[in-house]
């Protein structure tokens, strides 16, 4: 593997990157607390994604960190209330759809005239939560453009594969393996930061296609696709 990337595996192993991460210093708005929980929930998730400090880390392949202290003690910041722990989403389905596919599907259930209202209140706290993981992405989004604009070399390039690779998940379906992968390390993080402590399942299953796909139509060799699953989990290190 790449010499860089044997460099972010050191580092990420050190521990200095956990060392760095910070309990919260933004407060809730007191307004929520009158909020049904899901809703509450929900409006702090966007809360969350506004206000967490970003991470980007030059030359690393794929981001997306959680950088509140709070997700370690698996509470959800800035609440203080216990997050959901050891399980396992449908990341297969997030993967597959992306988040439009799944705002689709909850407004297609919005529509639905059986609900009662505690079913309106968690459908339309869901789609809060894909409003947070907008706003997550777009500040993404953002600082990339920065770092390419004040870097160059081998920094910049990778800045700018990165915002490539982002700029179409996980709002849409992956196109090729690099996009699946960081879609799916994107979402997983962006749980995390809001202080869920969850597994990710077969990722054999669910990258595997897109693997096979790539190599067969010649865009990927089997180096890079290492090098590029390397890079996720050094994210796991942090």
């Amino acid at each position: 593997m790449p010499e860089i990337t044997h460099k972010l595996a050191e580092l990420g192993l050190s521990g200095q990157l956990g060392r760095e991460i910070k309990h919260s210093t933004f407060t809730m708005p007191t307004e929520y607390a009158a909020f049904p929980l899901d809703l509450r929930y929900a409006h702090t998730a966007v809360f969350i994604a506004q206000n967490a400090p970003l991470r980007l880390i030059p030359c690393e392949r794929i981001v997306g960190s959680a950088t509140l202290k709070e997700d370690t003690d698996h509470a959800i910041p800035p609440l203080g209330m216990k997050s959901t722990t050891h399980t396992t989403p449908g990341w297969h389905k997030a993967l597959t759809l992306g988040y439009c596919g799944i705002r689709k599907s909850i407004e297609q259930r919005l529509q639905k005239q059986n609900l009662d209202e505690k079913g309106i209140e968690l459908l339309k706290a869901m789609q809060i939560c894909l409003d947070a993981a907008d706003i997550w992405h777009q500040r993404y989004m953002q600082e990339l453009t920065k770092r390419i604009a004040s870097s160059n070399g081998i920094e910049k390039q990778r800045y700018e594969e990165v915002r490539n690779a982002l700029a179409n998940v996980p709002n849409n379906p992956p196109r090729n393996f690099y996009e699946a992968v960081q879609s799916l390390w994107f979402m997983y993080s962006f749980n995390r930061l809001m202080g869920n402590w969850l597994g990710i399942g077969r990722i054999d299953e669910m990258l595997g296609p897109y693997l096979q796909r790539d190599i067969k139509s010649g865009v990927l060799t089997i180096d890079d696709a290492r090098d590029i699953l390397a890079h996720f989990w050094i994210k796991g290190t942090e």
